[in-house]
């Protein structure tokens, strides 16, 4: 296993004030954007309301404050490598969920080229990435689903995977790509500004996701990992489960350009993985 040299010693009470405050950072960051979607976002364009700028702020306050607190806490934890802590059974079982999450996701990239082909005016380069993102979808679906089968046993070799691993990378890195030909106002349509911070954040994750795989060969950043992940984490399920909630309530909003549920699942899985790194240390 995989340990982290020279990590100095967390209090218990030092580590459940800044889990706590992490907690209660995210918590206020939903509630947030459930303002922000309910009261202060244009069902048309998607950009939000004049006099709703505080909440911009608060959000991005909300933000900051997390990072500083997961970065400190993650300073001071031991780690891991969670591909050699096998079996897991939360790993096994939000795997599975990212590989429903990513076929959905793969349904709705299809449907979009569909959608997309039947106007007058086409754009190409637009429509290869919808396809290209729609083609590592399928392939990431069928990954996932791997890692929920390997993460059941304790003696699964992940590294038989191969090239297999690069899927929900390639995934990203199409996404980030469909992100960037979307021209938005970077201060007022948030949503869409956080969702390319999101993607790059998970591009950059992946990376380094990939370094674990092989770290025999590669070196590793656990830590830096970890640490992108819980941010990665923060703003996909702040973004994407109040826009879930109200799609619940049949609320009208505008038509995001990315899927909620896929956004949503992967925070959570990424949230996992992260944790599962991390190992505090007790001593006082």
């Amino acid at each position: 296993m995989m340990k982290s040299r020279n990590k100095k010693n967390i209090s218990p009470l030092f580590k459940f004030i800044l889990q706590a405050i992490s907690a209660l950072a995210f918590v206020c960051a939903v509630i947030v954007r459930f303002v922000q979607l309910y009261k202060f976002t244009n069902s048309e364009s998607g950009n939000i309301f004049s006099g709703g700028e505080s909440s911009i702020c608060a959000y991005y306050a909300l933000l900051f404050i997390f990072i500083v607190c997961v970065s400190v806490y993650a300073s001071f934890c031991e780690v891991q490598n969670p591909f050699s802590a096998a079996p897991s059974k939360p790993l096994q079982l939000c795997s599975f969920a990212a590989g429903i999450s990513m076929f959905y996701d793969f349904v709705r990239q299809c449907l979009n080229c569909y959608y997309y082909v039947q106007n007058e005016y086409l754009e190409y380069v637009y429509l290869f990435f919808i396809a290209l993102n729609a083609l590592f979808a399928l392939v990431s679906a069928f990954y996932f689903f791997t890692m929920a089968a390997s993460f059941n046993t304790p003696s699964y070799n992940f590294a038989l995977l191969g090239v297999l691993h690069t899927a929900p990378f390639l995934w990203a890195f199409s996404r980030l790509f469909y992100c960037l030909s979307i021209i938005v106002n970077p201060i007022y349509s948030q949503e869409n500004v956080l969702s390319f911070i999101l993607i790059a954040l998970l591009t950059l994750f992946f990376m380094l996701y990939l370094l674990l795989v092989d770290s025999k060969n590669a070196k590793p950043k656990p830590t830096l990992t970890a640490v992108l992940g819980f941010i990665y984490s923060f703003i996909a399920v702040s973004i994407s489960l109040p826009r879930l909630i109200l799609y619940f309530f049949y609320t009208e909003l505008y038509n995001a350009y990315y899927s909620a549920v896929t956004y949503f699942v992967t925070g959570v899985f990424v949230f996992a993985f992260s944790s599962s790194i991390l190992i505090s240390n007790r001593k006082v």
